[in-house]
């Protein structure tokens, strides 16, 4: 008797999720015709700007620390690294117009 109560159980916690899933991508459907965007934003706003950039050229030459460059221009020290990988590697190999 317990194991067949198991069983009805199961089913309908199965029927159940399966009404979840069927109304959640029901939801997403909807809220794509509608014209909402999921997932992740394109870029970043803090990269693009050109006036950080330059500032991160300056500021490692004049002895400051990644996290204080981080804290002060609002960026992340991946990107204070990435900017400085691609301008050691622009001076390494410029390229030839």
């Amino acid at each position: 008797m317990g194991k067949a109560f198991f069983q009805i159980a199961g089913v309908f916690a199965e029927l159940e999720r399966r009404m979840i899933n069927s109304r959640t991508k029901g939801g997403i459907e909807k809220a794509k015709m509608d014209g909402v965007r999921f997932g992740r934003i394109p870029s970043s706003k803090n990269k693009g700007t050109e006036h950080k950039i330059e500032r991160i050229k300056i500021f490692p030459q004049s002895g400051k620390s990644y996290g204080w460059i981080s804290k002060e221009l609002s960026v992340s020290k991946k990107t204070i690294s990435d900017i400085k990988k691609s301008i050691f590697l622009f001076q390494q190999c410029p390229m030839e117009l």
